[in-house]
């Protein structure tokens, strides 16, 4: 199943590169406390916490099959090359159509053992509810709302500051409707893992989502605030803790918004899974998602050719230098020609529309 690709050069460098880091964050990871079971539970709330997040290329996140072979390759350098068991390896795939589809098939592990034998994976760059109902339904791992850069949007559509008006964030609403709706649709299976959060204040909006992740900007901010002991008051009678989770969500605990753009009916009945056109037309009537989607692709893109430049110029000029050394020359200091690309080029060769070039003195 995991069958390494035959690649040379540069192409090859850069795929070896997500790994090489995961190896070492793994060592560097605390064991989850030992088990009397002879097995922890992929459910477990600290199963996540030896588990090393590996980006697939954005760029092959609008390819189904590409993006399988290209997932399943990296699964292969992490487990076989690099000695990580595969139940601690996440692909993270963003979160378009043929992405999520690519998931579910990494997830289904092509026959071969169903959930124990599949990969598991994360659907980031969720910025719409549209993906994340897509990514429950093909029975992904984790899906990643970025909530930061959700209420970021709505701060600059709106002119003013997020929150200003003491609403709920739209980023904070989101991935809050992404908990409650899974939890009201029964997808047990998927969690949330919110991400992108720009301070403590998102922090304690979000008490109650499965993972939170933060920065280490954000951990520091965190830190400085004096202890803050749960909140649990009564209610008739009934303790009430500070989460933002219902005891039992019901499709009214959505905001209006995730309701529109769902068009579902209240419970587990009433839904089918949706198609390749009902998703795409959902998602088209999210200006929000759509917007931030295609902002954070861009953004990955563009990460993705700096090291892909950067790596071209390391490989020149240890070729120049290697050249240089056998004429007796020194080859230091020699400036060469580097580019990114636009993800409209279709190859390495500096031609592509969007050409952007720089100066790189290795």
């Amino acid at each position: 199943m995991y069958l390494p690709l035959q690649k040379e050069g540069i192409p090859d460098m850069i795929e070896a590169v997500p790994p090489k880091f995961a190896r070492e964050i793994f060592k560097r990871l605390p064991r989850a406390p030992s088990s009397s079971s002879p097995s922890r539970s992929s459910s477990s709330p600290t199963s996540f916490m030896r588990k090393v997040y590996i980006q697939l290329d954005p760029r092959f996140s609008f390819n189904e099959d590409l993006a399988v072979k290209k997932a399943l390759h990296l699964v292969y350098l992490c487990v076989e090359k690099h000695n990580i068991p595969l139940e601690n390896v996440v692909i993270k795939i963003p979160g378009s159509w043929e992405g999520i589809q690519a998931a579910r098939r990494l997830e289904e592990g092509g026959g071969e053992g169903g959930r124990e034998g599949g990969v598991r994976c994360l659907v980031t760059a969720v910025t719409s509810i549209v993906q994340a109902r897509a990514a429950a339904e093909a029975g992904v791992s984790y899906v990643a709302p970025y909530v930061g850069r959700v209420s970021d949007w709505e701060g600059e559509e709106a002119g003013r500051e997020v929150g200003e008006e003491g609403g709920m964030e739209r980023g904070v609403g989101l991935a809050r409707d992404m908990q409650m709706l899974f939890q009201m649709r029964g997808w047990g299976k998927t969690k949330v893992m919110a991400a992108s959060l720009r301070g403590p204040e998102q922090i304690k909006a979000l008490i109650g989502c499965d993972i939170l992740t933060v920065s280490p900007k954000v951990m520091i901010a965190l830190e400085c605030l004096e202890p803050v002991e749960e909140e649990i008051g009564k209610e008739g009678g009934k303790e009430v803790s500070s989460s933002f989770l219902p005891e039992v969500p019901t499709w009214e605990d959505l905001t209006p918004r995730s309701r529109r753009l769902l068009g579902g009916k209240e419970g587990k009945e009433g839904w089918a899974k949706w198609t390749e056109e009902e998703f795409r037309v959902a998602l088209q009537r999210d200006a929000c998602g759509t917007a931030v989607f295609a902002k954070s692709m861009k953004l990955f893109v563009e990460v993705r050719c700096t090291l892909l430049a950067f790596l071209t110029c390391r490989e020149r000029r240890n070729r120049r230098e290697g050249r240089k050394q056998k004429s007796g020359e020194d080859g230091r200091g020699v400036s060469c020609e580097f580019f990114a690309f636009s993800p409209l080029a279709d190859s390495h060769t500096g031609a592509a529309e969007g050409e952007r070039k720089g100066v790189c003195i290795c």
